[in-house]
């Protein structure tokens, strides 16, 4: 479990970095999952190539990009900043495992109870785990600080932080809280970012995160 647990919260803070339709779904192996977009947001995944181009490019090996979301109004300008945006992600190696009630339960509360000493272990390997892509560029994630968020389920567990990213012509400080999500047997990972300007900017990364869980277990109760 411990190194499950590892790997877990390790794909949890790797990444600081469809069409109108209000619901779509992804494939983990042969299970479909719903993912409901939030209102003022859209599913970009098969519709704007260059944007998950440039997820791809930033991600960890490890990791699979299911979906991304952009706010409705960079959809329809056709540009983003990537000011505020959603993802879905799973891990390559847990998406053939199926997961009971009983075992999600167990890694809830090992994540509960280790996550401070889990955060310590993994930051330190988050740089060497950026895409090569990442590297060339000379992006970094710095000083990151773990913020206090209690939002747990018997379906999902989540968390919050302050990254700052930096590269030779940019740093910005980004709000992520991010959830492990047990649907359909699998687990997915959302995350819902946000540039950092002040308090309110980390709470609605932490609200619209709950309110998109939500929405996704119930999208999938009863398939």
């Amino acid at each position: 479990m411990k190194k499950i647990l590892a790997f877990v919260f390790l794909s949890l803070v790797l990444l600081v970095s469809s069409s109108h339709a209000a619901n779509s779904e992804i494939v983990v192996e042969s299970t479909r999952i719903g993912i409901p977009a939030p209102e003022g947001f859209v599913n970009v995944t098969q519709t704007w190539p260059e944007v998950m181009a440039h997820f791809e490019s930033m991600s960890s090996p490890s990791m699979r990009y299911q979906a991304v979301l952009l706010p409705a109004e960079d959809v329809e300008a056709q540009e983003t900043f990537l000011n505020r945006y959603l993802t879905v992600q799973t891990s390559r190696q847990f998406e053939p495992v199926d997961f009971t009630p009983d075992l999600f339960a167990e890694l809830r509360q090992e994540l509960r109870g280790q996550m401070r000493e889990i955060f310590d272990e993994v930051m330190e390997d988050i740089n060497e785990n950026l895409s090569e892509t990442a590297k060339d560029l000379n992006v970094k994630i710095g000083e990151t600080l773990h913020i206090p968020f209690e939002s747990e389920s018997e379906n999902h567990i989540g968390f919050s932080m302050l990254t700052n990213v930096s590269s030779p012509d940019n740093e910005m400080i980004i709000a992520n809280s991010y959830a492990l999500v047990f649907a359909e047997n699998r687990l997915i990972y959302t995350y819902v970012y946000s540039r950092y300007s002040s308090a309110d900017d980390l709470a609605w990364t932490q609200n619209t995160l709950e309110k998109w869980v939500e929405e996704i277990v119930k999208s999938n109760e009863g398939l």
